[in-house]
């Protein structure tokens, strides 16, 4: 909170303009897709013997795994984060699907789907997980897909 005391009103409203605009752009990017689908973490995931081992391990490891979560949560976009497979080591992998500003129903539509009827496979391709589906969306891919 301390920190937030030296944040002049001239910079808070200028980071709310910005924060503004940057949802505005994001909100574009949904003018041609239903959702964004990317891989729900850009590694897999810690064991829990890894990331017990001490307060500063387990924040360096935990680091990595908001990465892709954090943007979507920053600029209010709907997601959800469905389980699609495992790791070579039996660590679940998640796929997020994000919808646009009020598209709740269309990114739980996929994920319901991803989970019940859709053929998903966690296979990375340039950071992204590829799906093949059949459930009628135009899904745009991490890297363009």
């Amino acid at each position: 909170m301390r920190t937030g005391a030296d944040v002049t009103a001239l910079a808070y409203i200028q980071g709310r303009r910005d924060l503004a605009e940057a949802r505005r752009v994001i909100e574009r990017i949904f003018e041609t897709i239903d959702v964004l689908v990317t891989p729900t973490t850009p590694v897999p995931p810690p064991t829990i013997a890894e990331i017990s081992k001490d307060v500063g391990t387990s924040m360096r490891l935990g680091a990595p795994y908001i990465r892709n979560t954090s943007p979507f949560d920053v600029y209010g976009i709907p997601t959800i984060s469905v389980p699609c497979g495992f790791t070579i080591n039996g660590l679940p992998i998640g796929l997020q699907i994000s919808g646009p500003n009020g598209g709740e129903a269309s990114a739980q539509q996929l994920g319901t789907s991803a989970c019940q009827t859709c053929r998903v496979d966690p296979l990375f391709a340039g950071g992204a997980f590829r799906i093949s589906s059949q459930c009628g969306m135009n899904v745009g891919g991490a890297n363009g897909d």
